[in-house]
């Protein structure tokens, strides 16, 4: 009977310390309750790509998938904690590098707004496709709504609300012909709402009237003939 026990007691090898040689498999839990890390270590060289990794965790799934993970080096540049992800013939790299930097070999996906702070600002991009941050002073939606823009001056000048996407121009024709070709200095987007004339310089025996014809988003033909000179016009459209 007590050699029984004996050889009870003595069937759990309990270690304090040590060193397992070889491949190691545990068929249940592993419980690590001491305060400190758990370090792999066991460095893999790659010559041709002047590169070494540390080969970390491996979880493995049904078949031909699974996931990785592990520390990779390239030699005096930069290192890098990856996270490989395979399956139907897919694979997934992401990396954490020592700068901060985050790469992924595909797009990513956030369940809520995105905030960056850096260099005492900060911005915040949201769902809707909206962008908040100080070099807009708010969003940038209503940056674009509040946005008007005009240029140019009296021979060729226009206004345009970024908003509506409403334009009015106008400028000064010269005769050059009986149909003088004006290009808009902006181009209307969908379509122009009409061309106005006015002549403004003639000469003494003037009795045509000015009219404007061939109008397409780029631009008109002003028909003014030999003793109209000169015409001011005005157009308007989106």
């Amino acid at each position: 009977m007590l050699e029984t026990v004996d050889c009870a007691k003595n069937a759990l090898d309990k270690r304090t310390g040590g060193t397992v040689n070889g491949p190691l498999t545990v068929e249940g839990a592993v419980n690590a309750t001491a305060p400190d890390y758990l370090v792999k270590s066991g460095i893999s060289h790659d010559k041709a790509n002047n590169a070494r990794n540390t080969q970390g965790l491996r979880l493995q799934g049904e078949g031909s998938q699974g996931s990785d993970i592990f520390f990779w080096e390239q030699i005096g540049k930069s290192a890098a904690m990856k996270f490989h992800v395979w399956s139907g013939g897919q694979d997934g790299v992401f990396e954490f590098h020592n700068t901060g930097v985050l790469l992924t070999n595909g797009g990513a996906q956030f369940g809520g707004n995105i905030h960056v702070s850096w260099g005492g600002r900060s911005a915040i991009f949201h769902e809707n496709g909206d962008v908040t941050g100080p070099i807009w002073g708010g969003p940038l939606s209503a940056w674009i709504k509040n946005r008007t823009q005009a240029s140019g001056g009296r021979g060729g000048w226009w206004y345009k609300d970024e908003s509506s996407g409403f334009i009015l121009q106008g400028g000064v024709v010269n005769r050059s012909g009986d149909n003088t070709r004006v290009n808009f200095p902006i181009g209307y987007r969908r379509e122009y709402f009409g061309v106005q004339m006015t002549l403004s310089a003639w000469r003494r025996s003037s009795a045509s009237n000015i009219f404007a014809t061939g109008i397409e988003n780029s631009g008109f033909n002003a028909v003014m003939y030999g003793q109209e000179v000169e015409a001011n016009w005005w157009s308007v459209g989106v």
